[in-house]
């Protein structure tokens, strides 16, 4: 759990090491690679069965200011995987914790290869990013989405993934694990963030493609309502208009769906504390 805790700053520091290591590999010093390269990923973390997450990522490397274009020169796709393979042996990182000397660093499976054929490349990699895109903590679903009163009890989950979420909600009540908000990612098994991210110099924004959706869902729908849609993109304020609720029913409604929400989380937690205290 807490090695999921913490392999978003194990790959930042990956990324800076095969950067280093491929200057090494080209004669260029640490200030030469880092001004002159830029190596732009995309990754998906998968969610093993036991919990843990493996990372799959295509990593491209740029000339700084000239993204998208052609290889630096002297650098091929080969030093590109040596690089890779160097950092994923040398890098470590801190397990989140703050417990002094203990690190953590990548397992011994680890498979690079070089994404040949312009087109048929470029498909199956986008293709094997979605298919560990479209996996889950657990094949049921019960972990979907964040967990707000405490360990879910359907019979479903497995006893170990049952075991890792309860490990990051106990954590989470722990000084030293204050930092890490771990209740808010226990329904991940610890792991923090999004499950699919890449930096920024990769291609589009992912604003851009919900944007290109948006149009092309709703020019299935009509010209109308295209038109309708540019001249929407046309208002580039807001103005505020005022808060609270309309009427005194709103009020009423608030309060009462309010309540009966803070009474099924203190029933949660009674029932859960009982639970531990049958177990203990």
């Amino acid at each position: 759990m807490l090695f999921n805790a913490g392999v978003s700053e194990l790959w930042r520091r990956t990324m800076i090491y095969a950067l280093r290591a491929l200057g090494q590999l080209v004669g260029m010093s640490v200030r030469q690679s880092a001004c002159r390269l830029r190596l732009s990923y995309v990754k998906v973390v998968e969610f093993q069965r036991r919990g843990s997450v493996h990372v799959h990522a295509v990593v491209r490397l740029d000339v700084r200011g000239k993204e998208l274009g052609p290889p630096p020169e002297g650098i091929d796709a080969e030093m590109v995987v040596a690089a890779l393979r160097m950092a994923a042996r040398r890098v470590s990182a801190a397990l989140p914790g703050g417990v002094p000397g203990r690190r953590m660093g990548w397992g011994r499976e680890l498979e690079a290869a070089v994404v040949a054929e312009a087109e048929q490349g470029r498909r199956r990699a986008a293709a094997y990013l979605g298919k560990y895109a479209s996996k889950g903590t657990d094949e049921a679903g019960v972990l979907d989405h964040r967990l707000r009163a405490g360990i879910p009890r359907d019979a479903r989950l497995p006893a170990h993934l049952r075991r890792l979420v309860q490990t990051a909600w106990t954590l989470s009540g722990n000084p030293g694990f204050a930092d890490l908000h771990l209740r808010l990612w226990a329904h991940s098994c610890g792991f923090r963030g999004h499950f699919l991210t890449k930096s920024r110099a990769y291609s589009t924004t992912f604003g851009s493609l919900r944007a290109e959706r948006q149009t092309w869902r709703i020019s299935e729908k009509g010209e109308d309502a295209v038109g309708a849609l540019e001249e929407e993109a046309l208002v580039g304020e807001w103005s505020y208009e005022g808060f609270g609720y309309l009427s005194a029913g709103d009020v009423v409604l608030a309060e009462n769906l309010g309540e009966e929400a803070r009474c099924g989380r203190r029933v949660a937690r009674e029932e859960l504390a009982g639970q531990q205290g049958e177990a203990a």
